[in-house]
């Protein structure tokens, strides 16, 4: 074997190495971050609002629609656009399922995790990983792959409603960490898998 087949197979180790230093770091901010942030409500403010909307699939049907519209030639954009942000809500929403930790406030800001038999299918008062984080991000990392020069703008948009659920202590940092990073994996996904004709 040559070097170069060796090369996706590092790429990998060295984007999962990445992500674990994501989390780890994420997750040294948790207790810090919950202690910092007392009643903010961000939700009641415009801003506030403005960011986490962008973490709700609906309004990516909205937009995805605004793309089929504006070029007609190219459906398949606008699609992908809202299947990335649905697909990822979704994932976030079956590893939460998983994953079983529960939000911050359950518990003052410490780590508690429910028991698989109480309330098995419900992601109610979970957080691991955020579901708005995931979406805002799939769709940044989409919309990145169509319009480049505006990466910046999609990623500051995905990461303020990922600060709206820190602020108000809906989400430790790891979970919208976590959301963060299934977001992007997921839309990256598609976006190959769109490019290669699939």
């Amino acid at each position: 074997m040559n070097s170069t087949t060796h090369c996706p197979a590092r790429r990998w180790w060295l984007a999962l190495a990445g992500a674990a230093g994501v989390l780890l770091g994420a997750t040294l901010l948790d207790r810090p971050a919950y202690e910092s942030f007392v009643n903010q409500r961000t939700d009641a403010r415009d801003w506030g609002r403005m960011f986490r909307v962008t973490g709700y699939v609906p309004l990516w049907l909205l937009i995805g629609a605004a793309l089929v519209l504006v070029d007609a030639g190219k459906l398949r954009r606008g699609l992908l656009l809202v299947v990335a942000a649905a697909l990822a809500g979704g994932a976030a929403e079956g590893l939460k399922l998983a994953a079983r930790r529960e939000r911050p406030e359950v518990n003052q800001g410490a780590y508690s995790f429910r028991s698989f038999a109480d309330r098995p299918w419900s992601t109610r008062n979970l957080g691991l990983p955020s579901s708005h984080a995931a979406v805002a991000f799939a769709a940044a990392t989409v919309l990145t792959g169509y319009f480049r020069r505006a990466t910046v703008v999609w990623f500051l948009f995905a990461a303020g409603c990922a600060a709206t659920r820190v602020l108000e202590r809906a989400h430790f940092v790891s979970d919208v960490a976590a959301g963060a990073l299934v977001g992007i994996a997921i839309g990256w996904w598609l976006l190959r898998w769109h490019r290669e004709g699939g």
